[in-house]
């Protein structure tokens, strides 16, 4: 049996994964080009996998447009494997840092990435604890949920002058509710003109973007196709740029026919026939996923609604009988090639954010944005709370805070939210 329960010291019960099985599951997050390399490495190393078709162009002029840089999950996960974590932690980091984006900031919401993980009790402290791991990695601000989180990572980090970190933390907290230059006059009457200067000075200096100074994987391979148009459109997995693998029954018939066949033999066959149904079960998995995404999102990708309707990993899984966790790592770094060009998978994922009235998260900062921008006087969360509400929605304050934060993101590029710290 490949899955063991193990005991912790809370008396919890966590899956251990046998090597196996945990190279099945990083097969499963694999883009098409990580498994075209894997496919080549494993036959290299293996001579009882074999190509079916016998295509050897599969392996040829790619490797001339991948970056041989190092990219920044690879930065990252190198750091976290040098930890020595506990592996069920080490795993988490994982997929953590798989949910960043390019900037370094984490996209995915807590209550997706507990869904992700399927924490079957109360780990949400672990996930923290966890979220924090990551943000002690360097770049120094990767791993925030908004731009304050990742501005007050860098001054836990570099500042050393109490004072000034006080400062700084001060100005974090509170500058949303105030003019900045009240402020800083306000700030002035407790602490040293030069202290608060500094404070300032590194604020607008932070790093807001830590990920961008890594390469990108920029070669691309489509995982599915869909084609024709309105109701009839056809979804395929897109299967003749990969190797049809085999298992070398020749081969291993000549081993077979010597008197003694050795222990290492015995387990290069073992493994050529389960990466050969690893690699079937992924693909199989990958069409079944993503086949399915797309049904359901056919408004949008036929140009009859213009985003993608809320759905999750969740309600996805579901309905295929796969696990949350599952899902999310086959979407992971998979491209779906349509009309408009290539779209990743993780994009027609919109889950609703709202329980009691069905709201995506795009659509939720719009509906913000308009509010904000249709009232003669400035809202504050609540207010927007409030309003929001009474259409049904049944969201928390802290909910509109985190998505107005991320408006403020969508609009205001980098060295623009760096200016909110200047003085006017």
């Amino acid at each position: 049996m490949s899955i063991k329960l193990v005991k912790t010291f809370n008396q919890s019960q966590i899956l251990a994964m046998t090597p196996s099985l945990r190279k099945s599951i990083e097969l499963l997050q694999l883009s098409k080009f990580e498994l075209l390399e894997e496919i080549k490495h494993h036959q290299d190393e293996n001579p009882f996998i074999k190509n079916i078709n016998e295509n050897e162009e599969f392996f040829e002029l790619d490797y001339e447009n991948f970056s041989e840089e190092v990219n920044l999950q690879e930065h990252l996960l190198k750091q976290i494997f040098d930890l020595s974590l506990e592996k069920e932690d080490e795993e988490i980091c994982q997929t953590l840092i798989y949910s960043l984006d390019e900037n370094g900031m984490l996209i995915d919401e807590l209550e997706e990435l507990e869904d992700i993980l399927e924490f079957k009790y109360s780990q949400t402290k672990i996930l923290e604890n966890l979220i924090n791991v990551v943000q002690k990695l360097n770049p120094l601000g990767v791993g925030a949920r908004d731009f304050k989180e990742m501005i007050k990572i860098q001054v836990d980090k570099k500042v050393s002058d109490i004072e000034v970190k006080e400062i700084a933390d001060t100005i974090l907290v509170r500058s949303e509710n105030f003019n900045f230059q009240d402020l800083e006059n306000e700030l002035a009457k407790n602490f040293d003109k030069k202290k608060i200067r500094d404070a300032i000075n590194f604020i607008k200096n932070c790093d807001l973007s830590p990920g961008m100074n890594f390469a990108k994987n920029e070669f691309i391979r489509p995982d599915i196709v869909v084609s024709g148009a309105n109701k009839s459109l056809e979804i395929k997995l897109i299967e003749n740029d990969l190797p049809s693998l085999g298992f070398d029954l020749e081969l291993y018939e000549t081993f077979k026919k010597e008197k003694s066949v050795s222990q290492k033999i015995k387990d290069k066959v073992h493994e050529a026939k389960w990466f050969i149904k690893a690699v079937e079960t992924r693909n199989k998995n990958v069409s079944k996923i993503g086949s399915l995404i797309c049904e359901k999102q056919i408004k949008f990708l036929t140009k009859t609604s213009i985003d993608p309707e809320p759905l999750s990993g969740k309600e996805i899984a579901k309905e295929l009988n796969l696990s949350t966790s599952t899902v999310s790592r086959i979407i992971r770094a998979k491209y779906i090639q349509y009309d408009d060009g290539l779209l990743p998978m993780k994009s027609l994922l919109a889950p609703s954010v709202s329980k009691s009235k069905k709201i995506t998260s795009r659509n939720l900062i719009r509906e913000i944005d308009l509010l904000i921008k249709s009232s003669q006087k400035r809202l504050s969360d609540q207010m927007i709370t409030n309003l929001l509400n009474k259409k049904g929605y049944g969201l928390a304050r802290r909910t509109i805070n985190k998505y107005r934060q991320k408006s403020i993101r969508l609009e205001v590029s980098s060295s623009k939210i760096k200016t909110l710290y200047e003085r006017n």
